[in-house]
């Protein structure tokens, strides 16, 4: 199939991009429906709790039902470390989208027993957690420089609108008949991922050089990439000179240091709330809005890949760093306000009918900017800042940092909000995002316009690739 694709769109002495997008095209449908995974709580969790499934589900089981999908994805990114290397990108993305496969057939059949639930939510997390440390890999490593940061951003937004689309479908079927609707998509990325080649780095790991030729001459639409072939080959061949063990990861120092800056990294980006609300948009729009559930919802969402696609235009120019920090800076404000709109209704006498439209705008605004930043760019920065030899144990401790830290932020938002009031959550998310604002501004470095080898050079403190630009 890749020689008709060949055919289709021929090389050129200048080369082009276009099967660059087409393979993260490919791999964006696998992580649409992972974000089918990601928001099927929005409209499922309040059919579980109606008469309307067979099974008894308290309040309590279903904060569960929602953390059994992020413990999956905490195996999912151990797995992933193991398949990622071992059978290539492509083929371990398959793997995970077969698991996404298995988790849509067992919700059909979650009438048999409320165990067969919560063990497609933890399938259903593996099949989420895997792809997203294989297929950014995959993007990352096929990518040009120029636009690697854009083709990242693709397999975030296919995620958002997964999570879109499971919100509204999943509001006008039920739980079986959304299953069935949603095998559509894993199905589809099986059949178009089986057309594209692996990446010329995987090649070269594997000791393939024809394949990693083919691969480069397929991606770059040219075959004028000798050069190019050449200086990945060396970079691979020094990075792989390293040692790739899980203590090595604590043992080298540049490893050391892309570990440090990307695990606070992503914990700030969590204990922002940012995924805590996602899961639970319809039921914070039911306490503090009259407006109906599922369209708030499914206009939040919208915005969110309105957002990406906004930042997805800059990235590349303007750099990571700026992105997020601006993102951040605004959502502690949002944060704030929100909290405060929320303790003056709550806990006072002071009538603020007159404001109950409210909380919408501000948690669209919310959605906007972290998504428009944070959300979107730093998953693929993460990406960026490790050695081929390292990747997969880097990428596995990342994603159980990111399980982690979306599950502890997830349970504490549900239980403050319950026992507490919604505004205690935002004041402790709000702090966070503070704090994060220095980190993010003074600490992390700034990867744009820089090859994966530059990067790798200045985590050494070789040299100094390009001044950061904020």
């Amino acid at each position: 199939m890749m020689y008709f694709i060949q055919k289709a769109f021929p090389a050129r002495k200048d080369g082009g991009v276009l099967t660059q997008y087409l393979a993260v095209v490919s791999a964006s449908i696998c992580t649409f429906t992972a974000g089918i995974n990601y928001g099927w709580p929005l409209p499922s969790l309040k059919r579980l709790m109606s008469d309307e499934f067979p099974l008894e589900v308290t309040e309590e089981d279903a904060s569960y039902i929602t953390i059994a999908n992020n413990l999956g994805n905490l195996l999912g990114g151990v797995l992933s470390t193991f398949f990622v290397d071992k059978i290539g990108r492509k083929h371990a993305s398959m793997v995970f989208a077969v698991l996404l496969m298995v988790n849509l057939v067992m919700i059909y059949i979650s009438w048999l027993h409320i165990g067969v639930l919560y063990a497609a939510r933890i399938i259903g997390g593996i099949g989420e957690g895997g792809p997203f440390v294989i297929l950014v890999t995959y993007a990352a490593e096929l990518a040009s420089p120029k636009i690697r940061g854009a083709l990242c951003s693709l397999l975030t937004i296919a995620y958002i609108a997964g999570s879109l689309f499971i919100n509204v479908v999943g509001s006008f079927f039920d739980i079986y008949k959304t299953a069935l609707i949603c095998l559509a998509f894993p199905l589809l990325f099986l059949a178009t991922i089986a057309c594209m080649p692996d990446t010329p780095y995987y090649y070269l790991l594997r000791k393939d050089d024809d394949a990693a030729l083919r691969s480069l001459k397929f991606f770059r639409m040219t075959d004028d990439v000798e050069k190019e072939a050449e200086e990945l080959k060396l970079a691979v061949a020094r990075q792989m000179s390293e040692k790739g063990r899980l203590v090595d990861l604590f043992l080298i120092d540049s490893n050391r240091k892309a570990l440090i800056l990307t695990t606070f990294a992503r914990v700030f980006q969590q204990w922002s709330g940012a995924s805590a609300f996602g899961q639970f948009y319809q039921t914070i729009l039911e306490q503090s809005t009259d407006m109906s559930p599922v369209l708030g919802s499914s206009v939040i969402i919208i915005v969110q890949i309105v957002a990406i696609l906004f930042s997805t235009s800059f990235v590349d120019r303007l750099g990571r760093k700026p992105i997020i920090v601006i993102s951040y800076s605004v959502n502690c404000a949002i944060l704030l306000v929100f909290a405060t709109f929320l303790t003056i209704r709550d806990s006072t006498s002071i009538d603020t009918s007159s404001f109950s439209w409210l909380p919408l705008p501000l948690l669209t605004a919310f959605t906007t900017c972290f998504w428009g930043g944070v959300g979107n760019v730093l998953g693929f920065l993460i990406n960026e800042m490790y050695s081929a030899s390292i990747k997969p144990v880097a990428l596995a401790v990342a994603s159980i940092v990111y399980a982690i830290s979306v599950m502890t932020a997830t349970k504490f938002f549900h239980y403050t909000m319950y026992q507490f009031g919604m505004a205690v959550p935002l004041y402790v998310f709000a702090f966070c995002s503070f704090v994060g604002i220095f980190y993010y501004q003074f600490v992390l470095i700034e990867t744009k316009g820089k090859t994966l080898e530059e990067i790798q050079l200045e985590l050494k403190g070789v040299k100094k690739c390009a001044k950061d630009s904020f």
